[in-house]
């Protein structure tokens, strides 16, 4: 071949050499790029997918807790303000409330937790705790929470409401204790003894206009105070169940003759009829609690405090005193995201600000160290006069027992009320219900 055409070769292959790099130069640039541009999209798809990831890792946790307090003090919109602050600082956990009765708080809470149900705190009354605790249907809290909680806490309040040395319920209000409120229109000063109350509220009877004195005569808890005044006590030192006794015997013929020789209360009257005919003014003396105070001020009733007068034949009556109690379901060992909701809830209810907020309702006492400090609980004249008969009150016992006792006394008190039981034959009757009622909750 001629030295001519070797050139003319070579110069052909050199241009589609430069022609094919030129090309893949390109191609591979285009494909570079359309990596380039379709970059963003991923990273947006791939923040996408996070999000939603985000989206149901927050999905709200729903607290449901129950309470017995009285709607006619605690209303809807009060409850609302005071749970606000908790909503507002914590938008993932949303709360509903339950409200029971007195009676139904332990009985729907024992059933439902018991089936694996039920809301997942109660505030509920101190003796519920034993009851609770030997169902199991009571969650044990001392290494629920953390030390520098309790330490916000009175700890003679936290002591005093431990089940066999364990916490299962947190106190937040103290004060549950009966006394004597009397009106001042009627009564300038209290009595100091029960024969000057009697003599007084005899003197103002006039059925049924007026009567001398009204308390809840279906709840057992009302009368209870006589019995330590006589020096009786439900249980023993050890235990055992001890409603048939003298002392016994002089309270509910105490009570029988409030009606039937005195005559000076109302044939038949619950806490609604009790408290209404107080603050219409149509009694002159009523048994009841702090619970009542709102609605006396908010009637306008002008009206005194003081211990419950010293018995003729015995001496101080020494009602029950208790705690509000928050109670945890122990399902909640199962469910730690909702466990953490509801420590932080409790938590919130038991700070110094929401406890003050809920004694200053009914004038009780809360258990908040800091709260303690605040001049309501040191000045407060209704605090003040609390704090005269708690200093006779007696702790109500928390054992399973007491539901027993309650609910014996409860349906046998009101037949001696009914004039079906005589007074000296009750002790008896009562001591043979509560122990078969005591069986049945698994007791002896």
């Amino acid at each position: 071949m001629s030295k001519k055409l070797n050139r003319v070769l070579s110069l052909i292959l050199a241009v589609v050499f430069g022609v094919a790099m030129v090309l893949g130069a390109t191609g591979c640039g285009a494909k570079q790029d359309a990596k380039t541009a379709d970059a963003p999209k991923a990273e947006a798809a791939a923040s996408d997918n996070k999000s939603e990831v985000k989206k149901e890792e927050v999905k709200p946790v729903e607290i449901v807790f129950s309470e017995f307090d009285d709607p006619n003090v605690f209303k809807e919109d009060w409850w609302k303000e005071w749970l606000s602050g908790f909503e507002k600082a914590n938008p993932n956990i949303r709360i509903k409330r339950i409200h029971n009765n007195d009676n139904d708080i332990r009985t729907n809470w024992q059933n439902q937790v018991a089936a694996g149900q039920g809301p997942d705190v109660t505030f509920a009354p101190h003796d519920s705790i034993g009851l609770f605790a030997t169902a199991g249907t009571a969650l044990e809290l001392d290494n629920f929470f953390s030390q520098d909680f309790y330490s916000q806490l009175d700890k003679n309040a936290l002591d005093a409401y431990k089940f066999k040395g364990k916490i299962y319920g947190i106190p937040y209000r103290l004060g549950n204790a009966v006394m004597l409120i009397y009106n001042k229109k009627l009564v300038p000063e209290a009595p100091k003894t029960m024969d000057e109350l009697i003599a007084k509220a005899k003197e103002l009877t006039n059925a049924p206009k007026q009567y001398g004195l009204v308390y809840d005569m279906v709840e057992p808890y009302f009368i209870m105070g006589y019995l330590g005044g006589y020096g009786g006590k439900v249980l023993d030192d050890d235990g055992k169940i001890t409603l048939d006794t003298d002392a016994m015997k002089k309270m509910t013929q105490l009570v029988y003759d409030f009606k039937y020789t005195h005559k000076i209360t109302p044939k038949e009257a619950n806490s609604d009829v009790a408290n209404n005919l107080f603050k219409e003014g149509k009694a002159a003396f009523t048994i009841c609690g702090p619970w009542l105070f709102k609605q006396l001020d908010d009637a306008k009733i002008e009206y005194g405090l003081a211990p419950i007068p010293k018995l003729a034949d015995g001496d101080m009556p020494r009602p029950y005193s208790g705690a509000k109690v928050m109670i945890l379901n122990p399902g909640l060992a199962k469910n730690k995201a909702k466990a953490e909701a509801v420590k932080k809830f409790v938590e919130y209810c038991n700070g110094a600000e929401q406890q003050l907020k809920m004694a200053k309702m009914v004038s009780e006492i809360p258990t908040n160290l800091k709260a303690l400090e605040d001049p309501y609980v040191k000045d407060d004249p209704k605090v003040k006069a609390l704090s005269e008969q708690l200093k006779y009150a007696v702790p109500q016992p928390n054992v399973p027992e007491m539901r027993a006792i309650w609910d014996a006394l409860k349906s046998k008190v009101a037949l001696v009320m009914a004039g079906k039981l005589k007074p000296e034959e009750a002790p008896k009757v009562f001591q043979s219900e509560a122990e078969k009622l005591a069986k049945n909750l698994g007791k002896k």
